[in-house]
């Protein structure tokens, strides 16, 4: 019994070689040695390429050992190798290091030293420095941002809507300087996100996408162009300001965001205020935490990380509490913080500002009665001790540390910057810059994660 698959083929075969054949079967035949024709000449000529990309590829290998030895010759290549060594050290230390600077203890305040500057027409709501010490960028409800030259004491310019027609047309509430120097991120009341060139004040680009005013912003450490907004929508958008775009945006929060923060992890911090809730958000993984604060904090008004493990917040109703990532009640409940304080008519001691020198023991903590306090954090984070004070009139609407942690910013206003619910009459409207000094500072080596 013949095999059909054999038949077949010998049966085309013999069509050819038969002089009687049909036209038909003759020209499938040649169709059929024409497409084994090509498929010999498509072998030929990967044959071919490969040879050729063999030839490439030993070029390139030679001009890679060309310039190894060119490096080497001139002693290059071992120095690239350590700094590249240096830098992914540092990187680490940055995103390993729990808590590893004690300074708290050997803080003074140069009192002597202490300077501001009015610039602001009404209250000022947000502050930020420069990294590299030499600029801070305030802005206030009159609707304006001042950049102010520290070393010489003077304004340096000045962005609102008479001198910029880009700027902001329905008030400024916050602003973020890029870690590397680049851009000051502004956020308006009408829901955008304004980009400025640092050196020139130029603008640079909008960040729309936010329905309402944006309450907070900041940018990641040790990543470049990852910046993060809050919203009085809220919700929080995450952007990437290399492309000029929107990554990703993330809810949760039933109430005004009232602030966030990140460190080096991808880990962003936030509360929102009236629905007493603070969330930690897991960048890139549709995932987040949340924290319950104790009964008596009706609102949250402000956070900040200490280390990546543990991070502050303070409430309305007078207290800062003291959080790990790990437990969903915090661990440490200071009331009545600013108690050394002048006393509101209303009660009322507000916590409206907090802030930290990341991976170290010290925080600072504004109010609404009078003085900024800093703190010492117990190194099981279950204690919180007062250090010193600092008397201000005023509200203490925003807490920035320079890079070194040498000068403390303070943007200090007659009423909180959400609102004129209550004034005080005697403060005035300015950025208070306060130089510290530290003495012999501990590193603490166990505490690394």
């Amino acid at each position: 019994m013949p095999i059909i698959y054999n038949s077949r083929k010998n049966k085309k075969a013999n069509s050819g070689d038969n002089p009687n054949a049909s036209k038909k079967q003759r020209r499938i035949l040649d169709e059929e040695i024409s497409s084994e024709s090509d498929f010999d000449d498509d072998v030929r000529t990967i044959k071919d390429a490969k040879v050729n990309e063999d030839m490439f590829e030993n070029l390139e290998e030679k001009t890679k050992v060309a310039e190894k030895n060119l490096l080497n010759k001139f002693g290059l290549i071992e120095d690239s190798k350590e700094a590249e060594i240096s830098t992914t050290n540092k990187d680490l230390s940055h995103k390993t290091t729990s808590r590893s600077k004690k300074i708290a203890d050997s803080l003074k305040i140069i009192t002597d030293k202490v300077f501001s500057y009015r610039g602001h027409r009404f209250s000022p709501t947000s502050v930020a420095p420069s990294p590299d010490g030499k600029y801070v960028f305030s802005c206030g409800k009159e609707n304006s941002v001042i950049k102010y030259d520290i070393i010489n004491k003077k304004k340096i310019s000045v962005l609102n809507i008479k001198l910029t027609p880009r700027f902001h047309k329905h008030g400024v509430n916050c602003l973020a300087v890029d870690p590397n120097g680049k851009y000051l991120a502004t956020g308006g009341a009408e829901g955008i996100v304004k980009l400025w060139n640092i050196e020139t004040m130029e603008f640079v680009s909008n960040l729309a996408g936010h329905r309402s005013g944006i309450t907070s912003l900041v940018f990641r450490q040790g990543v470049e162009g990852q910046l993060y907004s809050a919203s009085e929508d809220r919700s929080i958008r995450y952007w990437d300001t290399n492309q000029m775009g929107f990554v990703d945006i993330m809810y949760g929060h039933t109430s005004i965001i009232g602030k966030i923060d990140v460190l080096h992890k991808p880990r962003l911090l936030s509360c929102g205020t009236q629905d007493q809730s603070v969330r930690i958000f897991k960048i890139g993984e549709e995932s987040q935490l949340v924290y319950t604060p104790h009964v008596e904090a009706t609102s949250v008004d402000t956070v900040c990380y200490l280390d990546s493990n543990t991070f502050v917040s303070g409430a309305i109703d007078g207290s800062i509490s003291i959080w790990t990532t790990l437990k969903k009640k915090p661990i440490c409940i200071q009331k009545n913080a600013h108690k050394n304080g002048k006393s509101n008519k209303d009660g009322q001691d507000w916590i409206t500002a907090l802030a930290a020198i990341p991976y170290s023991d010290l925080i600072v903590s504004g109010g609404n009665n009078g003085v900024i306090n800093f703190w010492k954090i117990a190194n099981d984070s279950k204690k919180i001790i007062l250090v010193t004070s600092y008397s201000v009139d005023g509200f203490v609407n925003d807490l920035k540390f320079s890079n070194n942690g040498e000068l403390l910013f303070c943007a200090i206003g007659k009423d909180h910057r959400f609102g004129r619910w209550h004034s005080i009459s005697e403060a005035k409207n300015h950025v208070l810059i306060i130089p510290l000094s530290f003495g012999d500072t501990k590193d603490d080596e166990d505490d690394i994660e």
